[in-house]
């Protein structure tokens, strides 16, 4: 079982991020709604690296529950109780990006398809290079095949393109239109791949 199984995976699943917005831990939030401090079991990352970190941001991924700064207050093993500092606002969940290096397609709405290769992705848009003659402004469509319950056909609006190499450019996008389940499958896939990175990471330092 991977990671993030969309079947499986509890709703009460957050994850911990630092002031920059780099991921430090998963866990699933123990505390009920009406609690003042919130208490989570980490279950991935590292509970020393969130204990060191200072204030956290608080991600829950069901969108249903707001995001959350935090600070540390206690720590017994892998549960840790955190004190609410301010309330966070959507953007630190559309805006958390994680390089990725995939192949896809991009289709004009009129017809055709280009290659493309991801730079990064996030669960409101995409940055990725193609030799496709693309224009900024325009909405296509574009395959996400990275998500836990297969490949995504998203619309998405170019909002940049810039020279990279010879004929092939560097395009940044964001996702229009979106349905929640999409919007899931997206925050999914951008938490397991930086959750993988982390432990990647933490294993080469032995």
């Amino acid at each position: 079982m991977g990671i993030w199984d969309r079947k499986k995976e509890p709703e009460n699943t957050c994850v911990l991020l630092d002031k920059d917005s780099r991921l430090l831990a998963r866990g699933e939030i123990e505390s009920g709604p009406e609690e003042r401090n919130v208490r989570v079991r980490i279950k991935g990352g590292d509970a020393g690296a969130v204990s060191d970190a200072g204030p956290v941001q608080l991600v829950p991924v069901d969108k249903r529950h707001p995001t959350r700064m935090v600070q540390l207050i206690l720590r017994q093993g892998s549960l840790l109780t955190f004190e609410p500092l301010r309330q966070l606002g959507e953007a630190v969940r559309q805006n958390f990006r994680m390089q990725m290096d995939f192949a896809s397609f991009i289709y004009p709405k009129g017809g055709g398809r280009y290659p493309l290769r991801a730079k990064d992705l996030s669960c409101g848009g995409i940055a990725f290079y193609s030799a496709g003659r693309l224009t900024v402004g325009q909405v296509y469509e574009v395959v996400i095949p990275v998500t836990s319950e297969g490949p995504l056909l998203l619309d998405i609006e170019l909002l940049r393109a810039s020279p990279y190499n010879g004929p092939v450019w560097l395009y940044a996008g964001k996702f229009v239109d979106l349905i929640d389940d999409q919007e899931t499958l997206l925050r999914e896939a951008v938490y397991q791949a930086q959750i993988q990175s982390v432990k990647q990471e933490k294993a080469k330092r032995g």
